[in-house]
């Protein structure tokens, strides 16, 4: 009997911790984002994310556990509950790929919902904030002889969402003399200048989304 008892008082015990484990189960404690534009705030548990709207909408993070002790799957869904996609946890698998796609320009929220087997479910609410690609900057320096006109300090604003120039026009006197991905461009004789006249030389840059600089001009007089 006494053995009974005390067997009783282990399951009870035992039973007890788990379902105070879950109940205190924070994911805003529990979990881990890559890298981000924005920032995530594990008191408040919301994540305040910044992408680039191009060629891709899709919004794809990667989110870390410690543990999966107590959790049953990850939901994501829309700011007014619609389910957008459900992943089954799976016991000692620590890293998760969340994906949303169709993102559009401004604000947009989102849920992710960690569903506990006990069915408690504790969310994580994302603020996103999509913008349209922003333009590059096209500019030119040039050597003492002006020889050889030089592209290299173009760049694109949007750098840290992985845009970048890809492409140089250049047009002389109104006419287009190059249009590649090379940051330079020759002036001599072989490239039919001559020594002494002066050269209306307008640049234009072009980024990895098709998106065009502002032209930036100067007269390059040619010695």
């Amino acid at each position: 009997m006494k053995n009974i008892i005390y067997l009783l008082i282990v399951i009870i015990l035992s039973s007890c911790s788990r379902e105070e484990y879950l109940k205190q189960y924070k994911p805003n404690n529990q979990i881990g984002f890559s890298v981000s534009t924005g920032n995530y705030n594990s008191s408040s548990g919301v994540l305040t994310d910044t992408i680039k709207l191009s060629k891709s909408t899709t919004y794809t993070k990667e989110v870390t556990l410690t543990n999966t002790e107590g959790l049953k799957s990850i939901r994501i869904t829309n700011e007014i509950g619609t389910l957008i996609s459900e992943q089954v946890i799976e016991q000692g698998k620590l890293n998760y790929s969340l994906t949303i796609p169709g993102i559009i320009t401004g604000n947009t929220i989102y849920r992710i919902q960690f569903v506990e087997i006990s069915g408690n479910i504790q969310t994580i609410t994302v603020n996103l904030y999509g913008f349209s690609n922003w333009l590059p900057v096209a500019t030119f320096t040039n050597d003492d002889a002006n020889k050889r006109l030089d592209f290299t300090q173009s760049y694109d604003l949007d750098k840290r969402f992985g845009g970048g120039v890809s492409e140089y026009r250049v047009y002389v006197n109104g006419n287009l003399r190059k249009q590649d991905e090379t940051p330079y461009f020759v002036t001599t004789t072989n490239n039919g200048f001559t020594i002494g006249n002066t050269y209306l030389v307008k640049l234009e840059a072009i980024d990895n989304d098709g998106a065009v600089s502002a032209a930036v001009e100067q007269n390059v007089t040619i010695n």
